[in-house]
């Protein structure tokens, strides 16, 4: 059986080694063949029984027997080079080798063999990386003819004791508690045979090496037939023979001459991993790929650095076997060796414990930072509808595959345990640097960043944020290196190009939003039917780019797999999964490119098991695609894209997503609404109060009568005004809003009172004297001020003009009526008189800014803005008509505006110039044919600046709680210019909640991006005692601020009381008691409350489901559970999954649910409601503020205006890209109070 295998060997061998093989060189002593007999023998009789186990079945290739027979023949060719002697029987003429034939004389191989004389050992030397041969450790050889008899007895005693082994091959019946191979300790001795062992091999070396000096004296061309083959794998190493580790510890490497082979040598491997254990190379259960040998040489010397001769050890025992690749060039020797210091020490500490326990932690890790799931996963996000983060992930998942890929085609470098520098634990065979499994860990937080903001609008940092970096990359480079695949050093690499994969990522992506748009904010989808891409229109498809599209997936895949590029084994799957996500993105997700605007329609939520389907789906094609080697599976997959997405899984209950807090997010397609904005005394860009006031006093334009001037300066309430022209250039190109001050003394012209015969008529509360504008003559002067300024000048069609306060008259130009109300007292001036002169002047100024003529598209006077009051103070002995003035000044054309919503609940309840009234139930409701909720261009205006000035106070708990509800009721009153003062206002501590409201004013049923309903119970103490005859239930007390949405009790299960929440007069007593919150009453077998969204917001006749946001705001003071209820587009009543109230934090939290398939048809029991929260637990909830926002931007409906040519030039506020959430702080349930102070804290 020897002989046969021999023979097969011989007769398998390649013509390449024989041509290596010179003449005179390879040396055999005269050695017995006997003991050479024996010592095959005593290996065929160790750990395989027999050489023959080392052939492979006859199932097996003939490949596959060559392979094996291969490493027997360099096993003798080893054996034969550990002795030099003079007697060489490995020459051309000895073995007969005919090149012609191929074939050695086996007859003459084995007959000296038997010639020889004496013993021998089998064996290899140590070496690093996976070994492509085995070696026979043999404890009793004896390598030198001159031994004595006390050697050879001793080597006949340990032959009885030591079989041979396999060097790397676990003996059976043996055990390790270590899943690594050390350097530096046998596997196969116990320590009192190896302590036996060193000792014989000491003196065995020192005569080993006087018998080779004189051997080599002899023959100076001599040199292992081993090492000349080697040297013909590996070029531009000359003068190496073979044998130990450095030879000796002062031996240096030529830096050039090795540059040259490790260039040449790795550019003739590939970058597959090579397995641990190799299927068609195993053998009941033994490999020759194990671990390498851990014997070695006596002067081995770690510290110093790799020579030419270890090269050539490594390159041959790990990838010498590899088919060549082209432009592959080594890392620098002298970078590697600064890096040594660094490294070594950490690869040391993390390969301190190589148990199983650890190896198989950080095989764990590895797992989950992969490159494989980056490339699978927007193809599972695509499937799934979450495109948003599909389009995110799809250009991160290119980046990071293909650049992690081109230092790891271009540039090699040995992995640690390849040089010994670490335990051999994984045999990864690809180049050492960077790390990709690190890179993934900085790519994958990212990602987790991304998602986490994508479905919880927050803060772009969050303190969690640099913490899961922070583990990630810690965790992924402590595997690494546990596992002797990396170098620290590669691990820093990972991160800095982890890094870069980010950036360049996140910038490839916001390219392709210039291009389509972005999935975030919904408008990458389809708005309606009639722009929707199926396969019933596939016609609307972009045929060209689909055309471009396809060519690039097919020729970019088969230039990277051609050589000599051959850039990387995994581009199947890595263009096979990415490309068609690329694909679909934009052909299907990108209606910028289509001339209809087409694009797929919103996604439905899919089922639980969609998830399962998806994840499963791509994981298979992925194998399937790489075990049926199909290197372009781009048309499948693509069809596959195209079925599931157009017919998506089955419709999931939705889940909502909680968070502490107030949730004043916004979608990112939202920008500020045509006239509308914040406005002051200054501008103050940086916080969007961008039209600051144009203040002119009459006595500055008009210095004697009839001659106006516009070079005059002024003082007004101790403010300095600029000239009229230094003001008008000042404000070039910028919006305005303007105030002619005329009423008081000081700002009047001195000539008006003599000419008009008048005094002053009293003082206001900054103790300025007034003049009596109703009188005929002082009112006609004003009105030709106004007409010089607004309609001569032509100020009234300049598009900077925002709007102008009239009639410019008493305290800070605020019509209020205290002065006229002494007045009257005073002298009897009666409310017939005044109401005369009202309503002339009124129209008067309507008349100015129309052009006084009968041309409608030159109206302006929705410029006007009248600064009184419905229901005006001090003037109660007038008739109830002075109630209404500011009722017929709107209805005249003007716009509105009030001065005190931050005492919100007192005062502004009814309201009929704004267009609201109190209803027989307490609820405020909308007077929805009164021509300022009609026109867009009206001017509906309000201050809110007056918490801690103006003379009132607000402790700090209750701050943010003041002005977020004057700024509700400013909402709610319709306005769309809202005054602010950037201090006073504390637009930037709470500059959240402001974007909000900026983005909120303004907006009519068909413009607004969100309905929303403030749930309370507040005391209006104006209506304590007022003798006006309007009654309703539970009055003075008036439930909720509601725009769009509503509220209402209905028998059935849905009436609800005042929340438990109480504040008591905040900033002024008159702002009365407040209930805020509604709660169900479960006692009462109400366990429900209901809603009613606008028809106008939404239209209830439509089968297209509009996508929506319901977020709802509770208070979180008792453990109970609770759905959201809506009929869906099958007209299912449909549930969603409960939140969960713990009821500990006493905090305000908010649950958002996002529903895409909703019909709002008014079809929800009890009540006919749009939808309903529906308590699930054992007790009541309360709700405070519930928002319904569509989360795709909608066709605008024209509502209509009064006809002019310029009324909606505006100025341009910068589009909010990101939501935002604050977080309310902690509140306590209560209901007693004390003045100006509130239970609940700060809210």
């Amino acid at each position: 059986m020897l002989i046969n295998a021999i023979s097969s060997l011989f007769s398998a061998s390649s013509s390449k080694m024989t041509n290596s093989v010179s003449s005179g060189k390879g040396s055999f002593g005269s050695q017995s063949a006997n003991q050479i007999s024996l010592a095959i023998t005593s290996a065929t009789n160790a750990n395989i029984s027999t050489i023959a186990e080392l052939q492979p079945n006859n199932q097996k290739k003939e490949k596959e027997k060559k392979h094996n027979y291969l490493y027997l023949f360099i096993l003798l060719f080893e054996f034969m080079n550990h002795n030099n002697s003079s007697n060489n029987i490995f020459n051309e003429s000895s073995l007969n080798y005919s090149p012609s034939s191929s074939q050695f004389n086996t007859s003459a191989i084995l007959e000296a063999l038997s010639n020889s004389t004496n013993d021998n050992t089998i064996g290899a030397g140590g070496g690093s990386g996976s070994t492509k041969r085995y070696s026979i450790d043999n404890n009793n050889s004896n390598n030198n003819n001159n031994n004595n008899s006390n050697n050879n007895s001793n080597n006949s005693n340990n032959n009885s004791v030591n079989s041979p082994t396999f060097v790397g091959i676990k003996p059976k019946g043996t055990s390790s508690s270590s899943s690594c191979s050390s350097n530096h300790s046998s596997l196969n001795l116990t320590q009192q045979q190896q302590q036996t062992q060193q000792t014989q091999n000491s003196q065995n070396s020192q005569a080993t090496q006087q018998q080779n000096s004189s051997n080599n004296s002899n023959n100076t061309g001599g040199g292992s037939v081993l090492s000349i083959i080697t040297n013909s794998i590996v070029s531009g190493i000359s003068g190496v023979t073979g044998g130990s580790r450095g030879g000796s510890k002062n031996q240096k490497y030529q830096p050039q001459s090795l540059d040259i082979s490790m260039d040449t040598s790795i550019n003739s491997r590939d970058d597959d991993i090579e397995p641990l254990l190799d299927s068609h190379n195993s053998h009941n259960a033994s490999t020759l790929f194990a671990p390498h040998s851990t014997e070695m040489d006596d002067d081995y010397d770690p510290s110093s650095p790799l020579n030419p001769k270890d090269f050539k050890r490594i390159f041959h025992q790990n990838l010498a076997r590899h088919s060549p690749k082209r432009f592959v060039h080594h890392f620098p020797l002298w970078l590697e060796e600064k890096f040594r210091s660094f490294d070594d020490p950490i690869i040391a500490l993390c390969q301190k414990n190589t148990s199983k326990p650890f190896y198989y932690f950080s095989l764990f890790i590895t797992s989950i930072v992969a490159i494989e799931i980056a490339i699978a996963l927007p193809f599972v996000l695509f499937i799934l509808g979450q495109d948003a983060l599909a389009t995110e992930f799809t250009y991160l998942a290119l980046l990071l595959a293909l650049l992690s890929q081109v230092p790891k085609r271009f540039l090699w470098r040995f992995r640690p345990y390849m040089v010994q520098r670490a335990k051999t634990c994984k045999k990864d065979q690809t180049s050492s640097f960077p790390s990709r499994a690190v890179t993934c860990s900085v790519v994958y937080s990212y990602a987790i960043v991304w998602a986490v903001l994508y479905y919880h609008p927050g803060p772009l940092f969050q303190w969690w944020m640099p913490f899961l970096f922070l583990t990630m990359i810690l965790l992924s480079s402590f595997a690494r290196i546990n596992l002797g695949v990396h170098y620290p050093s590669d691990c820093v690499g990972g991160v800095i190009q982890g890094t870069l994969v980010c950036l360049i990522g996140t910038g490839l992506r916001s390219l392709d939003i210039l291009g389509c748009k972005s999935c975030w904010d919904g408008g990458c989808y389809a708005t309606s039917s009639t722009c929707s891409i199926s396969f019933g229109t596939l016609d609307r498809l972009n045929f060209i780019m689909l055309s471009i599209l396809l060519l690039l997936c097919i020729f970019v895949p088969v230039i990277t797999v051609m050589k000599p590029v051959d850039f990387w084994s995994k581009c199947d799957r890595v263009y096979g999964m990415l490309f068609p996500s690329m694909v679909f993105q934009l052909l299907f997700l990108c209606p910028r490119s289509y001339s209809l605007a087409g694009s797929l329609p919103v996604p439905p939520r899919p089922h639980w098991y969609s998830f399962v389907f998806g994840i499963s789906l791509s994981l298979l094609a992925t194998v399937f695609a790489s075990k049926a080697k199909l290197k372009h599976p781009l048309i499948t997959f693509w069809v596959i894209f195209l079925v599931l997405t157009e017919f998506g899984g089955v419709e999931a209950a939705v889940t909502p997503t909680v968070v502490p807090g107030e949730d004043w997010s916004i979608p990112s397609y939202v920008t500020p609404a045509p006239n509308s904005g914040f406005f002051s005394e200054q501008a103050t860009p940086s916080l969007q109060v961008n039209v600051p006031v144009f203040d002119i006093s009459w006595r500055m334009v008009e210095p004697q009568q009839g001659v106006f001037k516009y070079d005059i300066s002024g003082v007004v309430k101790g403010m300095s005004f600029d000239t009229f022209t230094q003001q008008n250039t000042t404000l070039k190109d910028k919006p305005f809003w303007f105030r002619l001050w005329n009423s008081g003394e000081t700002w009047a012209p001195d000539w008006i009172k003599s000419y008009c015969n008048v005094g002053v008529i009293g003082k206001d509360y900054d103790n300025d004297y007034h003049l009596p504008i109703w009188n005929s003559c002082v009112w006609s002067e004003i009105k030709k001020v106004y007409r010089q300024l607004f309609l001569v000048n032509g100020m009234r069609s300049d598009p900077r003009l925002k709007f102008v306060y009239i009639p410019g008259a008493f305290n800070w130009c605020e019509f209020d009526f205290d002065i006229i109300g002494n007045y009257s007292k005073v002298t009897g001036y009666q409310y017939k008189d005044f109401n005369i002169w009202f309503q002339s002047a009124m129209q008067d100024l309507v008349n100015i800014f129309n052009g006084e003529n009968n041309d409608p598209s030159d109206d302006y006077a929705y410029k006007l803005v009248y600064t009184g009051e419905d229901f005006p103070f001090d003037v109660d002995f007038w008739p109830n008509d002075r109630n209404f003035l500011a009722r017929d000044a709107v209805s005249k054309g003007m716009g509105i505006r009030t001065g005190i919503t931050e005492l919100s609940n007192f005062h502004l309840s009814e309201i009929p110039a704004y267009g609201y009234t109190i209803d027989a139930n307490g609820y405020l409701v909308e007077n929805s044919s009164w021509p300022l909720i009609n026109n867009p261009n009206r001017v509906v205006a309000t201050e809110n600046e007056c918490y801690n000035a103006c003379g009132y106070t607000v402790s700090s708990a209750n701050l943010f709680y003041s002005i977020k509800m004057s700024n509700l009721k400013a909402i709610q009153m319709g306005v769309n210019w809202l005054y602010v003062v950037a201090k006073d206002s504390y637009l930037k501590q709470f500059w959240p909640h402001w974007n909000w409201v900026l983005n909120s004013i303004g907006r009519s049923q068909s413009t607004a991006f969100e309905a929303w309903a403030a749930l309370r119970n507040a005391q209006d103490t104006f209506w304590v005692d007022s003798d006006y005859p309007l009654d309703w239930i539970g009055k003075p007390y008036v439930k909720n601020y509601e725009r769009y949405l509503t509220q209402r009790d209905v028998a059935g299960g849905a009436i609800t009381v005042p929340g438990s929440t109480t504040y008591s007069k905040i900033l002024d007593p008159s702002n009365g008691i407040a209930n805020e919150g509604r709660k169900t009453q479960l006692s009462n077998g109400n366990n429900s409350m209901v809603f009613y969204i606008d028809n106008k917001f939404i239209d209830p006749s439509s089968s297209t489901p509009i996508p929506v946001e319901i977020k709802v705001t509770y208070l979180d003071n008792k453990p109970t559970t609770w759905v959201l209820s809506y009929i869906d587009n099958t007209n299912t009543l449909a549930t969603t999954n409960a939140v969960t109230q713990l009821g500990t934090s006493n905090n305000l939290t908010t649950a958002t649910f996002v529903i895409n398939n909703a019909l709002f048809k008014d079809n929800v029991a009890p009540g006919n409601s749009d939808f309903k929260i529906v308590v699930t637990g054992q007790n009541d909830v309360e709700i405070w503020f519930v928002r319904v926002i569509k989360t795709l931007q909608q066709p605008s409906v024209t509502t209509s205006t009064t006809s002019t040519t310029s009324a909606t030039t505006t100025t341009t506020a910068p589009t909010t890209t990101t939501a935002t959430t604050t977080t309310t702080p902690t509140t306590t349930t209560g209901t007693t109070t004390t003045t100006g102070t509130s239970t609940t804290g700060r809210i």
